[in-house]
């Protein structure tokens, strides 16, 4: 007879196999004692029978490999690696009760074939399947109080932090510090990923730093001492930040502004999703007030058009010219004060509400467990926090726009200072003190300034 071997763990923290390898030795010995030939061996040594939805491509090549009648035995650490779902075991009661199946478990034996075994896999998965509703719901409970309590969630050693998860690493901790600086000031995530590549510095996994993992780091509240649950913050953690908390949150508001305006469209960007030219994204239509894009001709040459209809249409290198000049002219005259004052720019009184609003939601939180409150209540009393903590951000970011443009100010030669600086940089510095919009005009005439409006926030 035909027999094929199943193996499952749920996790695998090392990923050496090392359980599946043992269940494999104990299935081979089922088999060899009973006679079988062990014609494949199917493996997932690291997935989840609780999720009905979780891929498992050892199972899925199993359950192919048994309708294309490739083996009529089938053995299994316990019925338990083989599946915790209902539904999933109907299928193979069906299928055995069609084909013909015999089952052995290295705990115990079974026949998918007869009324009482068929009675013992219903009552040993109905079990099983309990058992992990009764894990996941204390699991759930135990991370809650954790939580309220300030613990780390985190099992695996965070960068920035030794492995009891409390105690900043100095040298990562610097990194981090450096990581959300280089952020505010206008350098790209890729960048941030290959300057942090050429550094030699790997991820708290040992891995490379990519764009994604440094998007997912800066997004990490941990970072700011805060303790998150089912995507809510629900206090401060017991360890001390990283960086503090209003460096934190200027970050999440640019990247909130960045996703925005690339979810609003038409910016010319590369296979990453980054802009490729100056005033993608930035600059608007004179017709229809569409953003405009920045792309070439049939003739090879380089023009600023507006993404919705084409209302508009300039050469890109003369436009890119013009606002660099003007940008950098307000940069010599004015220096900060070319920066726009922004609404309620009383900082200090900004800042002591924020404060303010954050020592509630923290004792929100508390309330959550002490007393009568339920979950709905605390969700909504929440989000009121939320939004008045996003708004006092957006009135904030004034720090991050300073931060983009003190290279030009401080430096000697301003000129040879904005050739020092990045695109993503340059960008920032254009969105922060001007406004630009691209004029209509008669087809093929010459290019004039009057023609591109740019307009001062200040």
């Amino acid at each position: 007879m035909d027999a094929a071997l199943y193996t499952r763990i749920s996790m695998d923290r090392t990923g050496e196999r090392l359980g599946v390898e043992r269940q494999e030795s104990a299935c081979r010995r089922v088999a060899e004692e009973r006679g079988w030939k062990i014609a494949e061996v199917f493996s997932d040594p690291n997935v989840s029978a609780f999720d009905a939805k979780a891929h498992r491509p050892g199972y899925e090549r199993l359950r192919r490999a048994y309708a294309d009648g490739r083996f009529t035995a089938l053995v299994v650490w316990d019925l338990d690696r083989l599946t915790r779902q209902p539904k999933q075991l109907e299928e193979w009661l069906e299928a055995a009760e069609r084909q013909g199946l015999s089952l052995a478990t290295a705990t115990g034996e079974g026949d998918l074939t007869t009324h009482e075994g068929r009675m013992f896999a219903r009552i040993k998965i109905s079990v099983s399947r309990y058992e992990s509703e009764q894990k996941g719901a204390r699991q759930r409970l135990a991370n809650r109080q954790r939580a309220e309590a300030g613990k780390p969630l985190v099992s695996r050693r965070p960068f920035g932090f030794e492995k009891d998860r409390v105690t900043h690493n100095p040298r990562e901790a610097d990194v981090t510090r450096q990581i959300y600086a280089d952020y505010l000031a206008g350098v790209s995530q890729r960048e941030i990923a290959r300057r942090l590549q050429q550094k030699g510095i790997k991820t708290a996994a040992g891995n490379e730093w990519q764009q994604a993992s440094v998007r997912n780091f800066i997004r990490s509240p941990r970072n700011a001492g805060l303790v998150i649950l089912h995507g809510e913050i629900i206090g401060q953690g017991e360890w001390d930040p990283i960086v503090d908390r209003e460096t934190y949150e200027a970050a999440q508001a640019k990247m909130r502004r960045s996703t925005a305006a690339q979810r609003e469209g038409g910016w010319s960007v590369d296979a990453k999703g980054t802009p490729k030219h100056i005033l993608t994204g930035l600059a608007t239509c004179g017709v229809c007030g569409a953003t405009v894009t920045t792309g070439y001709n049939g003739q090879g040459s380089r023009l600023v058009t507006c993404r919705a209809s084409g209302c508009v249409g300039r050469q890109a290198q003369a436009v890119e010219d013009l606002v660099v000049r003007v940008v950098l002219g307000l940069v010599q005259r004015d220096g900060l004060a070319a920066l726009p004052e922004r609404q309620g720019s009383d900082r200090a009184a900004l800042v002591q509400e924020k404060a303010t609003l954050q020592k509630r939601q923290e004792q929100l939180a508390a309330d959550l467990a002490d007393t009568d409150m339920t979950s709905a209540q605390f969700r909504a009393m929440n989000t009121r926090f939320t939004e008045r903590l996003d708004e006092i951000n957006r009135q904030l970011t004034a720090a991050s726009d300073a931060a983009d443009l003190r290279p030009l100010i401080d430096a000697d030669d301003v000129h040879a200072a904005w050739d020092q600086l990045d695109l993503a940089r340059r960008r920032a510095v254009i969105s922060a003190l001007v406004d630009v919009t691209v004029m209509p005009t008669t087809r093929g005439g010459r290019f004039r300034p009057e023609h591109i409006r740019i307009t001062p926030k200040a």
